[in-house]
């Protein structure tokens, strides 16, 4: 829609011939008209629409902000309630250190089993007499059929 003002302004003056005396007035008169414009209404009930998505997507944000922030501070509370002291710090170093002990032993462990099958396969091609490779922690860990004969 379009809304024109017209507006008029009327000036009155009376003068008096005989006197001093000079009257002025002045009116101004104003008018609304509304003329339709098909193009400017749909133009307006588009924007109006698009302002109605933008507040119903608005309100759909503040919702998963809230969850949000209620996610948090269960996170938060949850963080708070684990304790950081030292000594479990301590702890958890020295099972690190001894899985790394472990480690060491199988990576060795590993290391005489592989000589112990090129020595056997050595066996099969030239008959030459078997070593013991399997000695010291990985007797204990591998526990080997025939290692004291």
């Amino acid at each position: 829609m379009i809304t024109v003002v017209l507006a008029a302004a009327v000036t009155i003056l009376a003068l008096r011939h005989a006197g001093v005396t000079r009257i002025e007035t002045t009116t101004t008169v104003a008018t609304t008209r509304t003329f339709p414009d098909p193009a400017l209404k749909r133009g307006l009930a588009a924007l109006g629409a698009r302002v109605a998505d933008v507040e119903r997507s608005r309100t759909a944000l503040l919702k998963t902000v809230a969850a949000l922030d209620s996610r948090v501070d269960a996170l938060a509370a949850r963080l708070g309630k684990i304790p950081s002291s030292p000594a479990g710090e301590a702890a958890l170093r020295a099972q690190v250190r001894a899985l790394g002990t472990k480690l060491q032993t199988a990576n060795q462990c590993l290391f005489q089993v592989q000589k112990q099958l090129d020595d056997i396969q050595g066996y099969f091609g030239t008959k030459a007499a078997l070593k013991k490779r399997v000695t010291g922690p990985c007797l204990l860990l591998l526990r080997p059929r025939f290692a004291g004969q």
